[in-house]
């Protein structure tokens, strides 16, 4: 007992994505960074799965500490990249 294991955060996150309401009240949420739990602590479930959605994207390249630590760094690509998708009006 009193192990410590890394957490598959790729796997919940995509579970996450297909139940954004049970992020919350998942057994893992407690075990996220501050920052990350905050980002995702919302009431729109749609901007919920985006977030996720970005997560997914950078827990690629980033494990879940690193992402936190660089999170205001990480950030404003996510919001680059949306604003390239969007067609102008």
């Amino acid at each position: 007992m009193n192990k410590t294991r890394e957490i598959p955060w790729q796997s919940i996150l995509k579970n996450w994505m297909k139940k954004p309401r049970s992020i919350v009240y998942s057994r893992y949420f407690p075990y996220l960074p501050g920052r990350i739990a905050h980002y995702l602590h919302i009431e729109s479930l749609k901007l919920r799965k985006e977030r996720v959605q970005w997560l997914i994207n950078l827990i690629i390249k980033y494990d879940i500490q690193e992402i936190d630590e660089r999170f205001y760094e990480l950030l404003p690509m996510e919001k680059a990249e949306r604003e390239s998708f969007q067609t102008p009006l």
